[in-house]
């Protein structure tokens, strides 16, 4: 639809550059901001590929200038090059690399295939909140009584999900506990929880963030070596734990098939609320050998992230959850995400940080 009108754009921004051409592909990408994005060698660089982004110019220039705060501060961040507007639509480039068949590979599209290697997902992880993100995580700062609506741009009450679970709650909007089914009693309602003062957390380790670590934002190289893109949500003051968290409900909640049986899905859910639960969750036995596999990947993928999220908890792996529940949240505003099973995770989660009366201290 745009791609004729998009050609045009990107060779102004080649002759901007100094180039005399531009060959371009699309790039394939499972966006959410309405964003084009496009796989791009300019002539004369020498067939180093970037990835270009199209979008209004109001959002790209304020990537840019997110981009620029944590500049240098995630290992490997290839550069990016100046903003340049085109009328009321802009133009922004990332300095990428390719994989092994010279095509840009998300991580995404690896997490996709029924039958990965497990070990290029395993290797593309480890490096990225190993190597990639550390840089940038480890001189985080510990807080106490962070403000979540400072350290979570966009979660909570004013976020654009809670209109949607409004509508999904129904008749339940009001009730204080919601029975889900496959759970035995009654759970707490999510959008009560955040409206009823989840304001502050305890303590916080607060740092740089790349803000929207999901998995169509790393791109991998021939090495299976992961770089980052789209620093649209990138900051220097967040609460790291964002990064982690976001790749793990974007792994879970988004990427996970839906087709795959609820209570299996609710065993997997319930294993997850414990800091081994992903240990445990790998050995999970379904019915169907091909369920048990996806189970078993996605274990294994959740073990990596929750090992290096651990050197980010100031309380212990409360933190983790309350940060995966202010995340969750306000990813519900997407119905790309899997809306059912993210909302009753949410309301297991409220429940296990109630049982250990964490939200009693989230009330300002």
């Amino acid at each position: 639809m745009h791609r004729q009108e998009d050609e045009q754009f990107l060779l102004a921004y080649a002759k901007s550059k100094g180039q005399s051409g531009i060959r371009v592909s699309e790039f394939p990408r499972y966006g959410l901001s309405g964003a084009r994005l496009y796989r791009a060698f300019f002539t004369q660089e020498g067939g180093v590929p970037f990835v270009i982004k199209i979008h209004k110019w109001k959002e790209i220039e304020k990537e840019a200038k997110n981009a620029e705060k944590v500049l240098g501060r995630f290992a490997d961040q290839g550069p990016i090059g100046e903003p340049f507007p085109v009328g009321k639509i802009g133009v922004l480039a990332y300095q990428q690399v390719t994989a092994r068949d010279g095509n840009t590979l998300e991580l995404t599209q690896l997490v996709r295939k029924s039958t990965p290697p497990m070990t290029r997902i395993r290797k593309c992880l480890e490096e990225l909140f190993g190597k990639t993100c550390l840089p940038a995580h480890k001189g985080a700062r510990t807080k106490e009584k962070v403000l979540v609506q400072k350290a979570y741009i966009g979660c909570g009450t004013n976020s654009k999900a809670a209109p949607r679970i409004e509508v999904g709650l129904g008749a339940n909007v009001e009730k204080r506990r919601i029975a889900f089914p496959g759970v035995d009693t009654p759970l707490p309602n999510p959008l009560i929880v955040m409206n009823g003062g989840f304001d502050v957390l305890p303590e916080a380790k607060i740092g740089p963030v790349h803000g929207d670590l999901h998995a169509s934002n790393v791109v991998m190289d021939h090495k299976n070596s992961p770089h980052l893109i789209d620093f649209r949500w990138s900051a220097s003051e967040r609460h790291v734990l964002i990064d982690y968290v976001l790749m793990e409900n974007s792994l879970r909640f988004m990427l996970f098939p839906r087709h795959l049986p609820d209570s299996d899905q609710l065993r997997f859910d319930l294993l997850l609320l414990d800091e081994d639960g992903a240990s445990r969750a790998s050995k999970i036995k379904c019915r169907s050998k091909e369920t048990t596999l996806r189970f078993q990947k996605l274990a294994a993928m959740v073990a990596i992230i929750r090992k290096y999220a651990a050197n980010y908890f100031c309380r212990g792996f409360d933190d983790y959850l309350a940060a995966q529940f202010l995340v969750l949240f306000s990813l519900l505003a997407y119905d790309t995400y899997n809306f059912h099973t993210s909302l009753r995770a949410l309301a297991l989660i409220a429940e296990r940080l109630e049982k250990n009366s964490y939200l009693a201290e989230t009330i300002q």
